[in-house]
């Protein structure tokens, strides 16, 4: 290894190099965590406590509305179901042209 100490070359057998690394690595992300929850502090500070309260009221209704659904959003179930549809029979129709060809 070049440049390498004794140290690293233990720490490498035990995993621990590569755990420092990871961490050195982390480093920016970190920072950039921290300044956006800096920021998102300064955005919340910045609205007036009217415009809290409007945003806040605006999401428990949208709760609320989820609840009445019984927490089911049936449009999107279909969408969801009709997807999984599609995609099975796309693969059965690839699957059986794919025997005729061969």
């Amino acid at each position: 290894m070049n440049g390498a100490t004794k140290n690293d070359e233990k720490d490498t057998q035990s995993g621990n190099a590569s755990r420092r690394r990871r961490r050195k690595n982390m480093t920016p992300y970190v920072s950039f965590i921290s300044e956006n929850n800096e920021e998102r502090t300064r955005d919340r500070e910045r609205r007036t406590e009217k415009e809290e309260r409007e945003r806040r009221r605006e999401k428990e209704e949208r709760r609320r509305e989820k609840e009445a659904r019984g927490g089911r959003d049936e449009e999107r179930e279909r969408r969801h179901r009709e997807r999984r549809q599609k995609q099975a029979s796309n693969f059965r129709l690839k699957r059986s042209s794919s025997f005729k060809t061969a």
